[in-house]
């Protein structure tokens, strides 16, 4: 993953540090690498799990390894959308740091005309799902923190946090979707650690173009020379 951005990067020793331009890539791939993490242990949780003889639970043993199940379900779930919102963040920084310094050196001719911004609206529309759960449920609920949330809402993301309204499709746990307290406008979209990791994977392919679809049309040694001569901090 960006791994064509890689190579194309310039590092410039700023203030004592060393700064890639674009900046941001090495927090990137650190976010990645957690979300592939969280994604094979999601994977091979729910196999070795052998959830279908613990769904309906008919002893004390089986409900505790249930509870155990969403119990560590709902701690990757929360991390894997925190880190997937964080790194988009980051990407929309760097991004818009990126075409402010290349028109300052006059390579006005290589960026979109709008700087980015429709593709900037594009890259946020595709990871709505996970913004949604991050800003109603994750980063605070919808209880605590309305904003403008009916009142079913609220209370549904009390519902999300304690682990209570998730379900199963073929071979992986999900959010959203099934049973909801919430108004029919409002319920949630399904997301899944195991069913959208490929799509995520895709949606960082499209930011990498974003880059390096800019880069591939400026000669490296001009751009180092012209690199050095702008603060990247």
């Amino acid at each position: 993953m960006f791994d064509d951005l890689r190579k194309l990067l310039i590092t410039k020793n700023e203030l004592g540090i060393p700064i890639t331009f674009p900046v941001g890539l090495s927090a990137i791939l650190g976010g990645i690498r957690v979300l592939d993490y969280l994604y094979a242990e999601e994977k091979g949780d729910y196999k070795q799990s052998e959830y279908p003889k613990i769904r309906l639970p008919a002893d004390i043993s089986a409900f505790e390894a249930f509870q155990s199940l969403k119990t560590r379900f709902m701690s990757r779930i929360t991390s894997y959308i925190i880190t997937v919102c964080t790194i988009d963040g980051i990407l929309r920084q760097s991004y818009t740091h990126f075409i402010k310094c290349l028109r300052q050196v006059e390579y006005i001719s290589v960026v979109p005309s709008d700087d980015g911004v429709a593709q900037l609206r594009q890259r946020r529309e595709e990871i709505k799902d996970y913004l949604f759960y991050r800003h109603k449920v994750f980063a605070h609920t919808a209880f605590d923190s309305p904003r403008k949330d009916s009142r079913s809402l609220q209370y549904s993301s009390l519902y999300y946090f304690s682990g209570n309204l998730f379900y199963v499709k073929d071979e992986y746990f999900a959010l959203g979707g099934g049973s909801v307290i919430v108004d029919k406008e409002e319920t949630p979209p399904e997301l899944s650690i195991v069913k959208g990791h490929s799509n995520l994977r895709e949606h960082y392919s499209l930011w990498e173009h974003m880059f390096t679809d800019i880069l591939k049309k400026i000669p490296r040694e001009e751009l180092e020379s012209k690199i050095d001569k702008i603060r990247l901090m």
